[in-house]
């Protein structure tokens, strides 16, 4: 018998996990006897599974995630709303708090795992010379935003309380939490991911349509991710539900605008780290 448990935030949706959870483990409306399989909601850095219990842990595009910054955001001299454009004063305060983040996280599914037990974990990676996944389109939005506060269809106080809740690490650092977490580390690559939706482009005849199509599906991927958190900042500062959501229409409109115009600069690829890790037989 397998059994599987999913883990994500709380206050994520689970709607769609549960309906396809469903779709994968039952058939013909009756449960697969031979899987077993539980939701469980909690923060990424709690334990919630018995210890030597788990024989393989799977975390994908979520350790990136930030739960606070550890610094005033209103300190950050350049007004950056993400971690590639932090000064360097910021930055390696993120990098150290993520850094002690990433080896609890190790430490907590560590304890769950049987000896020899695997863990793949797959995030936002960087190297000295190209940066994490989304950060073109972020680019983006921060363009877009700073463009409706200069014309002051926005608050100013958007901007400088907005911050994209991720950040990347480097080789060498993965390298030293799992060595510091005593860990025996199988596989690191921090690789380029390439955009499909800007490899689709290049199929395309990359007419006006194509461009504007393309505009769009990168306005959506960037906006999918920050959408919450945005809407939630614009209400703060006063503006009302139907408002709220005529901004960030126009924030998506101008970042869709922006992303047609240089799609090659302007896509999602970017490094991501792959990791794969097992817990020592004597541990």
């Amino acid at each position: 018998n397998i059994m599987i448990l999913f883990n994500d935030l709380p206050g994520n949706g689970w709607d769609n996990l549960h309906t396809r959870a469903c779709e994968a483990f039952e058939s013909d409306g009756s449960p697969n006897r031979s899987i077993k399989w539980q939701l469980y909601g909690s923060d990424l850095n709690e334990a919630f599974a018995q210890p030597s219990s788990v024989h393989l842990t799977v975390s994908f595009s979520a350790l990136h995630w930030i739960d606070h910054l550890p610094f005033d955001q209103s300190g950050v001299s350049n007004g950056a709303i993400c971690y590639v454009d932090l000064p360097r004063t910021q930055k390696d305060q993120l990098r150290r708090h993520k850094d002690a983040r990433l080896k609890d996280f190790i430490l907590k599914r560590k304890r769950e795992l049987v000896p020899g037990g695997q863990m793949v974990l797959v995030f936002d990676g960087e190297t000295a010379n190209r940066e994490h996944q989304y950060y073109q389109p972020t680019r983006l939005l921060q363009q877009s935003i700073q463009s409706m506060v200069a014309k002051k269809s926005l608050s100013e106080e958007v901007l400088s309380n907005f911050f994209v809740m991720t950040s990347s690490w480097s080789a060498p650092r993965i390298q030293q939490c799992c060595q510091q977490t005593n860990m025996n580390l199988h596989h690191l690559s921090v690789r380029v991911v390439p955009c499909p939706m800007y490899d689709n482009f290049l199929l395309s005849p990359q007419k006006a349509e194509d461009r504007n199509k393309f505009g769009d599906q990168v306005a959506d991927a960037i906006l999918s991710c920050v959408r919450p958190q945005l809407a939630k900042i614009i209400k703060t500062v006063g503006e009302s539900g139907d408002k709220v959501d005529e901004t960030i229409h126009a924030i998506h409109k101008r970042v869709a605008h922006l992303a047609a115009e240089t799609p090659a600069s302007s896509n999602t690829s970017g490094t991501v780290a792959f990791v794969h890790v097992t817990k020592p037989n004597a541990s």
